[in-house]
């Protein structure tokens, strides 16, 4: 069952992520590297993405059929990853902040505006590096990135603060403030 409810739950999170991803190519091995690879954090507050990680456990089963809370409980116990930290952000991207109901949802949009932005777009399984990949991963999670955010999770033209000493709510809010400025989303 535990193998079952992972694979089902990975699947979930991928079809939530990669609508985008589909036109550019397969990423089936950064996504499972991103699934299989622990979510640390060194800023406090960081603590509320792998919460909201956790939760997208919760949003799956609530969108299951098949599976109940007890399951989670049971055989989804681990950790937050960084792919279900990173997801959930883009939901709570859309779902609270940047959603219209008329334009669809975006979250896979979000989702692979982090994934540009720590250059992993070019990752397609004909492309994988996993060494490449550890390496910008870790730099994201120890806050090993320009003080602009690049190769972080979002990047701000001409910060106030270095990105790298604030919270990636914090972080979150500015880019979105700063993408709404410069772009039309509709």
């Amino acid at each position: 069952m535990k193998s079952k409810i992972s694979e089902d739950y990975y699947n979930w999170l991928v079809d939530l992520t990669c609508d985008w991803c589909s036109s550019h190519g397969d990423f089936s091995e950064l996504m499972s590297y991103l699934y299989f690879r622990t979510f640390t954090y060194i800023i406090p507050n960081d603590s509320n993405r792998a919460s909201d990680g956790f939760e997208t456990r919760f949003r799956f089963i609530e969108q299951s059929n098949y599976y109940t809370y007890r399951d989670v409980y049971l055989y989804m116990n681990g950790p937050c990853n960084v792919l279900e930290m990173m997801t959930a952000l883009a939901i709570r991207c859309e779902d609270h902040i940047m959603g219209d109901p008329s334009g669809g949802s975006r979250t896979d949009f979000w989702f692979w505006e982090m994934i540009t932005n720590m250059h992993l777009d070019q990752m397609t399984n004909d492309n994988f590096d996993e060494m490449l990949v550890e390496e910008l991963v870790s730099n994201m999670l120890e806050r090993r990135y320009e003080k602009d955010g690049t190769g972080g999770l979002f990047k701000i033209h001409d910060p106030t603060k270095d990105m790298r000493n604030v919270e990636i709510w914090c972080q979150l809010n500015w880019y979105l403030n700063e993408y709404m400025e410069n772009y039309d989303l509709y």
